[in-house]
C-alpha cells in the first residue's frame, strides 16, 4: 500500500444509484483530493453489485459490498460515510453511523428538516466526536424553492387581476 492510499480518507458510499455512482467516479478521478471509496450499501443488490464492479476495475482492492449499513460502518479503516439515497435512508441510518464515531455527508438534507431529529444525529455525533454534515446543495434547492414559490404567488396574482378584468368588462357588457 503506497503512502497515498495510507493517508487517504476512506469512505463508505449509502445509495449506489445516480448520485452515489457520479459521486464514486468522481471520487475515483481524483476529485475529491486524497479519498478512497472502500465500501457500499445499497439496499438494491444489483446496482451496488455493478457500481463496485465498475470501481474495482480502477481500484484495488475493489470497495466492499456491504449487505447491512452496520457492516460498512464497521469496515475496517471507515472514516466518513457519504448519505447518497434518500431523506428515509438518513433518518433510518445517521443515528447508527454517528453513534460508532464516523463522520456523515447527507446529501439529502430535507430529513434534517426536523428539529427532534437533528437534536437526536447532533447528540450521537457530540456523544461519539463524529461530525454531520448537509451537503451545500441545501441552500440552493432551498433559494431555488423560495424563487418558485414566489413566481407562482406572482403569476396567481395576476390571474386573479384578469379574472377580476374580465368580470369587469362582462359587468360592463351587461
Amino acid at each position: 500500500m503506497s503512502e497515498q492510499e495510507k493517508n487517504s480518507l476512506k469512505v463508505g458510499l449509502i445509495g449506489c444509484g445516480s448520485m452515489g455512482s457520479e459521486l464514486a467516479r468522481a471520487v475515483q478521478r481524483g476529485e475529491g483530493g486524497p479519498t478512497k471509496i472502500i465500501g457500499l450499501f445499497d439496499e438494491y443488490a444489483p446496482g451496488r453489485n455493478a457500481l463496485a464492479e465498475e470501481l474495482g476495475r480502477n481500484q484495488e482492492p475493489a470497495p466492499v459490498e456491504a449487505d447491512t449499513v452496520v457492516e460498512l460502518i464497521g469496515l475496517t479503516g471507515m472514516q466518513l460515510i457519504v448519505e447518497c439515497a434518500s431523506q428515509a435512508a438518513v433518518t433510518a441510518h445517521a443515528e447508527a453511523v454517528l453513534t460508532a464515531g464516523k463522520s456523515m455527508l447527507v446529501m439529502s438534507s430535507g430529513a434534517l428538516v426536523s428539529a427532534d431529529f437533528m437534536r437526536k444525529a447532533m447528540s450521537a455525533a457530540e456523544a461519539s466526536g463524529a461530525a454531520c454534515a448537509m451537503a451545500r446543495t441545501f441552500s440552493r434547492a432551498v433559494c431555488v424553492a423560495k424563487r418558485f414559490a414566489m413566481l407562482v404567488v406572482v403569476l396567481l396574482l395576476l390571474l386573479l387581476v384578469l379574472l377580476v378584468l374580465l368580470l369587469l368588462l362582462l359587468l360592463l357588457l351587461l
